[in-house]
């Protein structure tokens, strides 16, 4: 995602001249984990397999998350009957971004439960920019540069003209700004995941980390005087006075919402469980940038997503953590 913004924005303004059909040259493309994980490393960190080579800045963060008393009431996961469970976790950029004035934001952490643990790894958008794999794997190949270091732009314009998800994905980010702060960011699972009830029936929902103080975004003068490395420090001050506050809700589909589909937002009014507080406390450095948070690390309860993306996604990690061991 290293030059995504700054290329979906202007992507639907011009016509280009790329001739191929985006969408057929997409269909016969074939991907799969070991050729994700190359392309974005050649894409974010210039090929450097000993550098993480997605959400390559961030630091690191631990606190506490205070399940709901009512909690129980709706899921059958053991670890939500801890009244407060220690959390370690990693905010981050997206991709290979290293300047704080962009606007994908990452946050993972690590329920550490007395008897299980659950890995929750999130966006601040809602939605990613692809349906399916070859979606996924043709997005970032596209944007390689050739043996003379040139991008070939126009096809790229094309293909956010062409391709549905690229387009929902341009049209959702063009008007989102720069979080004013990790306290002023929103995080969505993006992923939809399937969980038992308190009769074990399963049933599926997407997650959201709500900033109990509001998004919030730089202002257009801020943007201008605000340092390209202003979160880290932003986060340290924040804490001095108090912990930095997130609640958790569970966002139940309604009838037509897709599934199976991380490109789909889900539309008007839905039923939302609240889930607990989570309250990050502590700066802890950077010595987490290199480790990975697995989303498939899920609390007895849990089930994974059944989209094209989930599976080859967490292999990815596998592979690009090998690459750094």
């Amino acid at each position: 995602m290293k030059n995504l913004i700054k290329i979906s924005v202007a992507t639907t303004l011009s016509i280009s001249l790329y001739a191929n059909n985006i969408n057929e040259e997409i269909a016969a493309k074939e991907y799969d984990a070991q050729k994700l994980a190359d392309i974005i490393v050649k894409l974010n960190v210039m090929g450097d397999k000993s550098k993480k080579p997605n959400h390559h800045k961030g630091f690191c963060v631990s606190g506490v998350f205070k399940p709901d008393s009512n909690i129980n009431e709706y899921f059958n996961i053991e670890l939500f009957k801890q009244k407060s469970i220690p959390v370690n976790g990693r905010v981050s950029l997206g991709g290979g971004e290293l300047n704080d004035k962009s606007k994908a934001r990452g946050l993972a952490i690590k329920l550490e439960g007395d008897n299980d643990n659950w890995t929750m790894v999130m966006l601040s958008n809602p939605i990613n920019f692809a349906k399916t794999l070859k979606e996924f794997g043709y997005f970032h190949e596209m944007q390689l540069p050739d043996e003379n270091g040139n991008v070939n732009k126009e096809k790229i314009k094309q293909a956010f003209s062409e391709v549905q998800s690229f387009k929902n994905f341009a049209e959702y980010t063009k008007n989102i700004g720069f979080s004013k702060s990790v306290a002023n960011t929103q995080f969505y699972s993006v992923h939809t995941f399937f969980f038992d009830d308190k009769n074990n029936n399963k049933f599926p929902a997407r997650w959201t980390f709500k900033p109990k103080d509001g998004v919030k975004f730089l202002s257009e003068e801020e943007i201008k005087t605000t340092s390209n490395d202003y979160l880290a420090k932003d986060f340290q001050e924040k804490i001095k006075n108090a912990p930095i506050e997130y609640e958790l809700f569970f966002t139940l589909p309604n009838e037509n919402d897709e599934l199976y589909s991380t490109n789909a937002l889900w539309q008007g009014e839905h039923k939302q469980i609240f889930a607990g507080t989570l309250q990050l406390t502590q700066y802890n450095g950077l010595d987490c940038n290199l480790d990975v948070y697995f989303p498939w690390d899920m609390a007895k309860g849990v089930y994974e997503p059944k989209d094209e993306l989930f599976i080859p996604r967490n292999e990815a990690y596998v592979i690009t953590f090998g690459y750094r061991q």
